[in-house]
Formats: C-alpha cells, sequence, structure tokens
C-alpha cells in the first residue's frame, strides 16, 4: 500500500497517495452485491465503547469495542464508512461538491473522453466536478465533500472502467453504487499510513456507526473479532 503522512483525522481522513489495491475489482457482479450489504442506520456510539491500543504493520487497527477484541483492516473500514455516508448523501439529500484548490487536467484518450463527455452531468450529481481541457484532457475541479485527498489519474481510471459498465447497467441506482465504490476506495486511509490512537479511536467509532459492516464496497474483510469468551477458551479459563 501506498503511504501519507500522519495528521488528524477527522470523519474523512487526508490521503496523499491512492492507488489500485489488488483484488479491488473482483467482477461487477460481486461488486454490486457487497455494495448492497446491509448497514444499520447511522447512530453515533458512545466514546467509552471503543477503546483504542494500537496497530499493526501500519495496516491492521488493534482495538476494544465493548469485552471484544476487535482488529480491523484500516483501509477497508475507512473505505466502508466513506460509502455508507456517500450513499447516504445521494439517497437523502444530494452529494456536496468540494472544489480543489489547484484543478488538475487528466490526459484522456479520444474514447474516453468521449465517454466522460456523455455522462458527465450524471456524475455531476455524484460530486465529481469535470470539464473538457484541450483536445481529449479532462479538468477535475471537484471531488465528493468529506473524501479527502484523490490521485486524479487513478481515480479517473477506476471512474472510466465503472462508466464502461453504465453501458449495460439498467437503472441509475446499479450505476451509482460502483462509483460510489472507486471514490470511497481512493479516499479511504490507505495501508502503510501511520495512525494515532485519537485518529484510530475515531475511525472506529465511525466504521461502529455506520453499522459495522463486515466488508468494504468491494468485498473486502473490514475487521476479525475474538470475544471475551473466546478468548478465555483459547487461554483455557473457560470454567473457572
Amino acid at each position: 500500500g501506498g503511504s501519507s503522512a500522519a495528521g488528524p483525522l477527522p470523519r474523512s481522513v487526508e490521503n496523499g497517495a491512492s492507488l489500485r489495491q489488488e483484488g479491488s475489482r473482483p467482477g461487477e457482479d460481486i461488486q454490486t452485491a457487497f455494495a448492497n450489504e446491509a448497514a444499520e442506520p447511522y447512530i453515533r456510539v458512545p466514546s467509552s465503547e471503543v477503546t483504542a491500543l494500537g496497530q499493526l504493520n501500519r495496516t491492521f487497527l488493534i482495538v476494544q469495542v465493548g469485552g471484544d477484541l476487535t482488529v480491523i483492516d484500516q483501509h477497508t473500514a475507512h473505505e466502508r464508512v466513506l460509502f455508507e455516508r456517500l450513499y447516504r448523501a445521494w439517497t437523502e439529500r444530494g452529494i456536496q461538491s468540494q472544489p480543489l484548490l489547484i484543478p488538475e487536467p487528466v490526459e484522456l484518450s479520444a474514447p474516453q473522453a468521449a465517454l466522460l463527455q456523455r455522462h458527465q452531468e450524471d456524475l455531476e450529481k455524484l460530486g465529481l466536478g469535470l470539464e473538457p481541457f484541450g483536445a481529449t484532457a479532462v479538468l477535475l475541479r471537484a471531488v465528493p465533500a468529506g473524501v479527502g485527498r484523490l490521485d486524479p489519474r487513478t481515480l479517473m481510471e477506476d471512474i472510466l472502467d465503472d462508466l464502461v459498465q453504465w453501458e449495460v447497467a439498467s437503472g441509475f441506482e446499479a450505476k451509482v453504487r460502483p462509483v460510489l465504490a472507486s471514490l470511497a476506495c481512493h479516499g479511504a486511509v490507505r495501508s502503510g499510513r501511520s495512525m494515532e490512537l485519537p485518529e484510530i479511536k475515531t475511525l472506529v467509532e465511525d466504521w461502529i456507526a455506520e453499522g459495522k459492516v463486515t466488508t468494504c464496497p468491494h468485498g473486502r474483510r473490514t475487521c476479525f473479532t475474538l470475544s471475551t469468551t473466546d478468548l478465555e477458551k483459547m487461554f483455557g479459563r473457560a470454567g473457572w
């Protein structure tokens, strides 16, 4: 995974590096199935429920949630948080755009530029501000509010892959989920990013508040849990 400088983690993580995750696109059917996994309504959890214990290999967060020991993949868990928030915003009030301080051009092929132009209005509804730039390039002017920094080139690669599927997808609902999943993946904190205890606590509280969904939108696992009973059995304490 890439890395970016540590900093405060509000409800979204600032992230300077972006890359295509291995296994992040297992296929449209699988992707859509996992994106449809149910999440409980957003309810902010009491802060006392989560005790942040640390980070392993700058990839996994070690926390106590209630009486359980939980190991959380920081990227996939944050990806799920961002996806749920983007999807909820889209269904409830529309996704707000966040203008980039410095709009960034991305060079495209002529067919790619034509594909983006065909769907520009729909992408704007999902918080992506795009405009033609020269013959075939596109200027990324805005991204959905709350997703942090994105790498324009790798983001546009995934968005173009999603748009290819739009040609055969039926209904805007089926089209929206893959694009929001791509945005969430690129906006989420990367593996290899060092995180301090307050950041860990915030991310885990947000993941719990979004329903403790056990996969990211692309189907990768978010967590592994050992209950107090599990630990007692492992250490031979059960029945003492």
